[in-house]
């Protein structure tokens, strides 16, 4: 058994190259884990596999983890699964959507943080590539939070909308 007591653990990351810790069980307890970038800019759908071990107990405090470009998140929610943590980028989620006073709404999270754009598009047909949908809106999310309010054209039988972020 590997086990990472309250001083915690130190791996640094090389162009993808990562020094395992490995051992039948990892447990953690409590601590900082330092990850450092040696080379390389990080990028969404970068994975790293810190820990090998048949089973996984406990967590760290704290994580130090090198800084990622605009829109990038870390995603640490397997690293007490399988010992991974990766690069992600949030996407808006509509939490709620209706008419309201001849108003369609839309309402959502996941925008991350507050200076990260997002664009509203639209069409009325659903089979047309997103690429070519129509531009109704561009924001800021704010606090991770977008709400957007349009106009609704009764003549219209149908109108579909998607968030996204540039």
């Amino acid at each position: 058994m590997l086990r990472v007591n309250a001083g915690g653990a130190v791996v640094a990351t090389n162009s993808g190259a990562i020094s395992l810790l490995t051992g039948s069980e990892i447990d953690v307890q409590g601590g900082t884990l330092v990850v450092n970038n040696l080379a390389g800019t990080l990028a969404e759908f970068d994975s790293f596999k810190l820990f090998d071990a048949a089973s996984y107990a406990g967590a760290y405090d704290f994580l130090e983890l090198p800084v990622l470009g605009a829109d990038l998140f870390w995603d640490t929610s397997k690293l007490t699964i399988n010992g991974t943590i990766s690069v992600i980028r949030l996407r808006p989620a509509i939490t709620e959507l209706g008419v309201d006073g001849g108003n369609f709404f839309l309402t959502g999270t996941n925008g991350g943080n507050t200076s990260t754009h997002y664009i509203v598009v639209t069409s009325t047909d659903v089979t047309v590539p997103l690429a070519s949908w129509t531009p109704v809106v561009t924001n800021t999310f704010s606090g991770g939070n977008f709400t957007f309010t349009n106009a609704v054209n009764t003549a219209e039988p149908t109108r579909f909308y998607n968030v996204k972020t540039p």
